[in-house]
């Protein structure tokens, strides 16, 4: 888990895993005090996503890396064989997103390579330092150049920035019309000069629940009730950024920039786009569920660039899917189909989507008189006149998934602790693009195989009290072929009109 610096142990002989020599290294940072001025120390980061591990060739110490903190944990062996960090702790900053540390044979030298800025970090482990490199004072000649990052001002530039906020637990700037960030050389970008943005001391990033813009595979606890966390493939089309799904599993955030308010309310950072009670840059009130979707901020336009880059990793593809195709189209495709495998769009007026924030005392409402919402900015529906009558989609849809009476639908942190989740009118529909990645599946993360989705979820909308599973049956499928067909969408297959489509082209008309 990313945002736990969990470190299992594998006996390679015996291949079995050692259960017992199990080590959350977050445990020794959480007893470090905090230091005087936290942008110049690296004392008290968390282990966040930590992605790289190598030793000395005595196995006497190790090398830890965390992606998202821009560090290098030092780590030994202690009398009961279990990795321990020590104290005090020793970290090692690197350069912007580091992803691999290799130890020299001698072990006097260790080397680490850091993606973002396209440059190698090296630490003289005899002296315990970062060789050229005086720290707490960071430039861009700490460094060793591997390559050249794209220059400033270009699209790849802007891509790697969003990519950097996104992944960073520390921060980035904001950007300021006085100070865009998109003007500034990605080696120059400092995180640890921004911490607290991200995430308090570094514990956790956007990133720590979508590795690569995908997905954990976990079930939180949130406002509305347990959330599996969503993959970012389809946030938006590939071809038209214009579509983009809404967001969340209850269809109450509206764009990426809407998460900046994870980063405050869950992560404990202050967020991207001004700080609450800071005069010199206060707090944009613009943020919140449904609110605006660009112009908070450079760091979180930039994000939501980057956003808009994620992929589907490519899927084996069965020999032939015609039949499985001909059945998804008939009973899928109107929830599932669309460029991004699923219904749900932002087809109403947004940027911003409601007059103030839905969840407050005085909640806001939808600008767009065609949207029909529930509590908490749970979005239903949306109707449009036309000619012939009104044009209606449906984004929460009830397929069986939901039991009020379970004692694991209660809301999380950050909304009414205790009381019963949302879920009741349905759930937006989640894309199946990459869903052989994206087990367990549903909300809450119930269903662990798909098996377990074909036995519980109903054919036609719910509206059936007929599971996938026994429809198949009834028609004389083969389970397994429309599985293997399911798990083989990807970026390249061919997708099917939605009901979002059919919406579209009722309201443009003949």
């Amino acid at each position: 888990m990313n945002v736990h610096a969990l470190v299992q142990v594998v006996d390679t002989r015996a291949r079995k895993e050692l259960a017992n020599l199990q080590v959350n290294l977050n445990a020794e940072v959480k007893n470090e005090t905090l230091p005087a001025d936290p942008t110049k120390s690296l004392d008290k980061l968390f282990g966040n996503d930590l992605v790289a591990i190598d030793a000395t060739v005595d196995g006497k110490v190790f090398l830890i890396v965390s992606r998202g903190g821009n560090f290098v944990f030092r780590a030994t062996v202690d009398g009961s064989g279990k990795l321990a960090l020590g104290s005090p702790v020793v970290r090692f900053q690197t350069g912007n997103l580091p992803n691999g540390v290799v130890i020299s044979r001698n072990g006097k030298r260790a080397y680490v390579n850091n993606e973002a800025d396209v440059s190698v970090t090296a630490i003289d482990l005899e002296r315990g330092r970062v060789l050229r490199c005086d720290f707490p004072v960071r430039t861009r000649d700490c460094d060793i150049p591997s390559g050249t990052p794209p220059e400033p001002g270009t699209f790849a530039h802007a891509v790697l920035l969003g990519k950097l906020t996104f992944f960073t637990a520390l921060g980035t700037p904001d950007g300021t019309p006085a100070q865009p960030l998109i003007s500034k050389p990605i080696r120059d970008v400092i995180p640890l000069e921004s911490r607290g943005k991200a995430s308090k001391n570094a514990w956790s990033g956007c990133a720590s629940c979508h590795p690569d813009g995908l997905t954990d595979n976990v079930t939180w606890s949130f406002p509305d009730g347990p959330r599996q966390s969503l993959p970012l493939d389809a946030f938006f089309s590939k071809d038209n950024p214009v579509d983009q799904r809404i967001s969340n599993w209850s269809a109450v955030r509206g764009s990426i920039t809407d998460f900046n308010n994870n980063s405050r309310g869950v992560q404990g950072g202050t967020g991207f786009a001004g700080v609450q009670g800071d005069a010199n840059n206060p707090l944009n009130p613009n943020i919140y569920n449904h609110g605006i979707t660009q112009g908070a901020s450079d760091a979180l336009d930039l994000m939501t660039l980057w956003v808009q880059t994620v992929r589907t990793p490519h899927q084996p593809q069965p020999s032939d899917v015609s039949d499985a195709r001909t059945v998804f189209g008939n009973q899928c495709a109107s929830c599932h189909g669309g460029a991004k495998w699923t219904k749900s769009q932002t087809l109403y007026a947004d940027n911003p989507a409601f007059t103030a924030d839905p969840t407050a005392a005085v909640p806001g409402v939808p600008r767009d008189p065609g949207v029909t919402a529930l509590a908490g900015g749970q979005i239903k529906s949306y109707s449009v006149p036309i000619a012939s009558g009104t044009a209606s989609i449906t984004f929460l849809e009830d397929v069986d998934t939901f039991v009020s009476t379970n004692p694991l639908e209660i809301r999380g942190g950050g909304g009414k602790i205790g009381q019963v989740a949302a879920g009741g009118a349905g759930f937006n529909i989640p894309s199946l693009l990459g869903v052989a990645n994206n087990a367990p599946y549903f909300h809450n993360g119930s269903a662990q195989t798909l098996d377990d989705v074909f036995s519980r979820h109903l054919v036609a909308n719910g509206a059936s009290t007929t599971s996938i599973a026994a429809f198949l049956t009834s028609q004389g499928k083969d389970i397994k072929t429309f599985q293997d067909f399911l798990n083989s969408i990807d970026g390249r297959t061919e997708p099917f009109p939605s009901a979002a489509d059919a919406f579209r082209d009722s309201v443009a008309g003949p």
